[in-house]
């Protein structure tokens, strides 16, 4: 049965690799907000949408 042997062996080293994230968070990567574009952009972006007569509408900002 060396096949439940490596099996078990695998549950067994998942379960301590849990174990260690559970002890230490700092571990776990944290998601990084993205990064509004730059004020210089947007103006860009409207003016180049008026040049070629396209409606600019900017989302609204959301409060977070």
């Amino acid at each position: 049965m060396v096949e439940s042997d490596e099996v078990l062996q695998e549950e067994i080293e998942f379960e301590a690799s849990h174990d260690d994230l559970e002890r230490m968070p700092q571990a776990i990567p944290q998601a990084v907000p993205p990064h509004p574009p730059s004020p210089n952009l947007v103006e860009a972006a409207i003016a180049d949408a008026e040049a070629k007569q396209v409606p600019a509408a900017p989302p609204e900002a959301s409060e977070t």
